[in-house]
Order: C-alpha cells, then structure tokens, then sequence
C-alpha cells in the first residue's frame, strides 16, 4: 500500500475508443477501423435499437421526466431492488464522479482507495472531489494459456486451500488500506478489473466482510462488466459475480453498485448508466446530478434493455462467443514473437509485450497506422508500457488483429507444445473471396438484371467471379446438361460471369405449383413438393445446403455476387432469413439496395429499409442505386442527398430505363420464347444474348459510382 499523490489535478489518462483518431493515424475512413480498444459487446447492438431512437424521437418535443418514474419501475421490477434505490446517469462515469463529490462533502478528509491499475475515472474522479488517493497494488493475472492449464485440478477439490488464502490476502490488503483511510473514506473496485479483466479474489464473498468491517466507509462496485464476466458463479458464467443478490438480501448500506449499460447491448454511444444503493444514499446521489441526466432516446434505450424477453439468451449467446474467441486469441498470439495473452474473466485481456518486441505504446501506434485501435496502457497507474489491452472483437476482426501483430512481430522461433486449446467451437476457415450482393426493395426492382450486369463488368476487369443465389423462387427455370434445373437468372448471370452455369449458383430453386406449395429443388435436383409450413420446417437444413453451397463458390472465385430476393424489409422472415441480409453476413458482403423509381416511392423505400435494418445489416449497406430513371439525373440531386442525410448512406447510381433490352427479368418468361425466335433468324442466338449483356453492363457501369464501389469492396 503506498500514498499518491494529493487532490486538485485530474490526470491524462485516455479512454479508448478513439475512432477518429485510428482514422487520422491509418488514413482510413472509420467505416474501416477495428476498434479493439474498446470493450463493447462483439455481437453489436440490440434489435431494439431502432425502436428507441422512434420513441425517442417521439419524446423530443418535451423534456425527460426528471425522476425517469416510468423507467425506474420497469428496471426495479427486472432487477428485484426499490425503485428509490436506482439512480440514472449520462454513463457510469457521470455516476463515478458524482459519488466522489458525494464522498467530499459528507466527509472532507475522505480518501478514495483505488485498487491499481484500474479504470482511470476511479483516480480522477476522486482527485477533482478532494479526496487524497490511497493506492493498493492489484493483482496482474497469469498467461492465459498457463490458466487454462491449470483449471482442470487433478483431484478433486484440489485448489480449495489456495482459493482461501487468496481471499484472505484479498481482505487483508483492501482491509489495510481501508483500516488507514478517513472515517467516510471510499473504496474503488471493478468487478472485474479494468484493464486486468479479473475478478478480485474471494468475490463476492469478502464484499459483505468489507462492508460490516468499515461501515462508515462507501464501497463503489464498478459493475461494469458484470453481464460480460465469463467466470463462474453460482454454476454458471457470471451468476453469482454480482453484488447485487448480496444488496438485496443483506441490506449492505454502504455500497454503491455501479452499471454500464453500454457496454453489455454496445450502444457507447448513448451514454447509459445507473447506480444501486439504499434509498438514502441514492437519493443524495442523484442530487449530485443534473436535472435531466438522460435524454429522451437513452431513457427509451433503456426502458426497452430492462424490457427485452432475449436479454438472457442474448448474454449466453454473449459469453460463450466471448470464451470461445479469448481463448483462440491467447493461443494464436502465443505464436507471435514476444507477446503472451493473460488471463481474463471477460470481454478484454491484458497481453503483455517482451522488450524485443518493443514497448506496447510503439506497438500501438503501428496498428493504428493499419487502422486496428488497442488500448496503450502506460497510462494505467501500476502496469506501464509493457501491456497493452485488447478488447475482444468479432471473429473476422480478431483474425485480422492477429494478422497484423504477425506482420509487425513475425512468429515466435520456439518449438510449439500441442495446443491447450482448440479453435472456437463452430470456427470456420472463411473463404478468401469478396463479396458483393444486390438487393432490391421488392421483386422486380431489377435485382436480376442488376446482377448480371455486375458480373459482366467484374469479369471484363479481369475478375474471376461467380454469381450466387441462395433461394429464388420462380418458374421458370434453366436445365443443366439436361438433368439439373437452376433458376434461368442464375443461368444469364453465369453467361455473363463468362462461365457454365452450375448448381453451387443457385443451390435451391422453388418452382411454384399453386398459391399454396411448390417444386423444391436442392442442388439442382427435385427434392419435395412442399407447401410453406413443410417448407420451413426444413429452415435449418437448407440454410446449411445454401451456405455450404456458397462456400464452395467462394473458395474457387476470388468475388462471388450475391443476389437477394424480394425485399430484405420483411420483419417477418427474418428470424429465417438467409437469402437477404442473413446471406449478406454470412458472406460478409457489401451490399447495393436497388429500387424502381419507375413505380414511384423510391427514396421512401430507401429510408425505409435502412429503418427496418439491424445495427450489424446497416454496416454491410454500401449505398442505394436507383433504377429505371426516365429523364435528367440531375433533377435527382436533392433527393440524393436528403437520402444520405436521413440514412447515412450515398446514393451510388442512377441507372436509366433501359429500352428493348433482350435479357428477361428473373421472372420472365420470355428467355425461352427468345431462344425460339432468335433461332429462326440468327445461327447463334447465344452471341446476340452475350452481346446484350455487354450493352447492359456498359450502361450500368456507366451510371453507378464504380470507384465507390470497389473501395467499398477493397479491390
């Protein structure tokens, strides 16, 4: 235990996050930008998003309810407390702040206790209260690979002796400190650590010996965490972890729980957070606050987490990505020269750099020169230039942070024991190729059409592509060496793709028979005739058929353009969807909304859509194009940038109405009526239809914004 320094000064720590700064270092737009720097949930935000920001929307034209009434009894309800002793705040952080004010003036020869290193707002919080800091040196965790090692004892029981004496020292050391702190002096602890990501030994069981120890004294449990903590509780991932069960039941008076809503449903940008204490206390918090701490879109925000039916499976969904991925990472960047991960309790780790890989501030900045954001953790008081702190990321971002660490670092010259551990359950070795899908906001809006005109264009750049479609349904249909049956658009985009059409382009083909049931075809081959409720029965293996299907286009092509179906809006398919936005994560590709401006509605439609699409969805959408446009373009302008104001996203071309163009639509039969008629007057139809799509792909790629779009796609 040592003294720091005196109150008055607030020092420079830095939050991460930092996108704009990745941005200016890398030269990169932001929409590039991995930001591992800071710990947000890697599964995005919640579906609800949307409904949120339209409640809030609605209650923008008068002021929040300052006691937030509504929302406090549906959060007090969920979390089993008195409402009185919930208080909101602009993120937990306004709350840190107001507590250490709070602290100052009951007590003004209070000092804070902060176990270090720890999250920065604990210090400097305390020291623009007043409060002197007592440091209390926190426990840095082992190689997580070490760690997992060392999890599965070989008797049972084995380690109960050492988990004991850890408690005790863990309660010895806090107790010290707080045993040499002023009457009304507070505690700091983060539940788990930040940056250390681990648990304070004996949690939760010595918060309760604490708090009956040293009663005038204020415990702050940064909670933060708390639905991101992997360790196990009571028999599961995080139950038990939280203080919260031990304030219900014990009364415990003198802490304060601390909670981000932020971090768990990754909506940073909201700003969301609220404090757990006895009524007393809360309500002298509260009065530390603002009148209006959150704004109308936050309070609807969070109204709808405190809500939501899926949070729990949400957060197992949560935890188990998180475990899976942290435990990938330790094990591949063991494999990196002069870095070793440590172990971790939740959504981030520590990984600490040996000095022949240079400090981990000179590491830092060379990622964010590629565009990848960690945490540089000098500034941490008690860990120093020789860690640094990475949050885990989705599994596509973690894999480029380990390749950009191999580029700068190169591999570890050892001789490699077998793996601890396996890769994540469910990995899959993605295949290299980009991706590109067009869309349409309904049938008909030209999606075919536009597709094969892009796989035209990309092959005359010298692109080896293939077209894809997971499902279409339609009746007319194209016969492969006279056995197999695709979708006759799949078979004009494969034409103009330069390639034989094949099953992989269209793994499944619903030839309807009536309103009511249709001719299933899976690989090209007739599998049932089913009506819709038999049909979705079988949901789950035809998505796999259609994934499997696409991942063997993508392992042969370096592009494969996708093709949606119908309009991706449908709220109501989405739970089942993997023809639309469902096929466009899968393949992570960048997607083009097409819409008919000859039906009118275009640019509502375009707004509309973006409304209907999740967080994750909205990141895949590169722009809109807009189609069959009869007159000038330029009287469009206005509604293109209107468009890009209320969506965010660019309208990236204008295609005209395309006169007497000879290639049918998906849904037209004509292609073979077509092929009869040129047969009668021309001795190779196929060249006059080969040269129809060049005129198609000519007028196309002379209407759409192509620079965009193969920035948009990294080529």
């Amino acid at each position: 235990m040592t003294q720091a320094e005196q109150p008055g000064a607030r020092p420079s720590a830095k939050h991460g996050g930092d996108f704009f700064g990745i941005s200016i270092a890398s030269g990169l737009p932001e929409a590039s930008i991995i930001d591992a720097s800071a710990n947000i949930n890697p599964l995005g935000p919640p579906d609800w998003l949307d409904a949120a920001f339209m409640q809030g929307r609605l209650d923008s034209g008068r002021y929040p309810d300052p006691e937030y009434r509504e929302l406090k009894s549906i959060a007090s309800s969920f979390l089993k407390v008195d409402k009185d002793s919930l208080v909101f705040g602009n993120g937990a952080d306004e709350l840190m702040f107001a507590l250490a004010r709070l602290a100052a003036k009951r007590r003004p020869l209070a000092s804070a206790i902060v176990e270090e290193p720890s999250y920065a707002s604990y210090r400097d919080a305390s020291l623009l209260a007043g409060l002197k800091i007592i440091s209390v040196k926190a426990q840095i965790p082992q190689a997580a690979l070490a760690s997992i090692a060392a999890s599965v004892p070989s008797v049972p029981g084995a380690g109960k002796a050492e988990k004991e004496l850890a408690e005790q020292e863990a309660f010895t050391r806090l107790a010290s400190a707080m045993q040499a702190a002023g009457t009304g002096s507070i505690l700091w602890l983060g539940t788990p650590n930040n940056p250390t990501g681990i648990m304070p030994p004996g949690w939760p069981h010595i918060l309760p010996k604490l708090a009956g120890s040293f009663p005038e004294h204020y415990i702050a449990v940064d909670e933060a965490f708390a639905d991101l903590c992997t360790a196990p509780g009571n028999g599961e991932p995080g139950q038990g972890n939280s203080a919260l069960d031990l304030f219900a039941k014990q009364g415990l008076k003198n802490i304060i729980i601390l909670r981000s809503m932020t971090k768990f449903w990754a909506i940073p940008g909201l700003r969301l957070g609220y404090a757990i204490a006895a009524p007393e206390l809360a309500i002298a918090l509260r009065e530390e606050l603002p009148n209006w701490p959150l704004n109308s879109v936050a309070e609807a925000a969070a109204r709808l987490a405190f809500a939501d039916p899926k949070a729990e499976e949400r957060r197992m969904q949560t935890l188990s990505f998180v475990s899976q991925e942290r435990k990938r990472m330790a094990a591949e960047l063991a494999k990196i020269k002069g870095l070793t991960a440590l172990s971790s309790d939740t959504n981030y780790y520590l990984v600490k750099v040996a000095k022949e890989a240079g400090s981990g501030s000179s590491l830092a900045m060379r990622l964010a020169e590629m565009g990848i954001g960690i945490r540089r953790c000098e500034n941490f008081y008690g860990l120093g230039s020789a860690y640094i702190r990475i949050a885990v990321r989705t599994e596509k971002e973690n894999s480029a942070i380990l390749e950009a660490l191999g580029t700068l670092l190169g591999p570890e010259e050892r001789v490699e024991e077998k793996p601890l551990t396996p890769p994540s359950a469910g990995h899959r070795a993605r295949p290299c190729a980009k991706a590109l899908m067009i869309q349409g906001c309904s049938s008909g809006a030209g999606k075919s059409i536009i597709t094969a005109a892009f796989c035209r264009i990309f092959r005359d750049m010298g692109i080896r592509l293939a077209p894809y479609k997971a499902q279409n349904m339609s009746g007319f249909s194209a016969k492969l060496d006279g056995r197999l049956e695709i979708s006759q658009a799949q078979a004009i985009q494969a034409m103009a793709a330069g390639l034989e059409p094949e099953a992989r382009m269209n793994p499944l083909l619903l030839k309807p028979k009536s309103d009511y049931s249709s001719d299933v075809y899976l690989m090209g081959k007739h599998f049932a005739s089913l009506g819709a409720k038999d049909y979705y029965a079988l949901n789950s293996m035809m998505k796999d058929a259609a994934r499997a299907a696409y991942d063997s286009l993508a392992s042969d092509y370096e592009l494969v353009i996708l093709e949606g179906a119908g309009s991706p809006a449908e709220i109501n398919l989405k739970a089942r969807d993997f023809v639309n936005m469902g096929a466009a994560i899968y393949a992570d590709a960048k997607v083009l909304l097409v819409g008919d401006i000859d039906r009118g509605g275009v640019f509502a439609s375009f707004i509309g859509h973006t409304a209907c699409f999740l967080p994750m969805e909205l990141k895949l959408l590169a722009g809109f194009v807009v189609n069959k446009f009869r007159g000038d373009p330029a009287l469009l302008g206005d509604a293109f940038n209107m468009t890009k104001e209320r969506t965010g996203h660019p309208v990236l071309g204008c295609i005209p109405m395309i006169k007497n163009l000879a290639i049918p639509e998906e849904d037209d039969g004509l292609l073979q009526a077509q092929k009869e008629k040129q047969a009668a007057k021309s001795a190779n139809p196929a060249n006059e239809l080969d040269a129809e799509l060049s005129r198609l792909a000519a007028i196309v790629k002379a209407n759409v914004d192509m620079p965009a779009i193969l920035a948009a796609l990294g080529l």
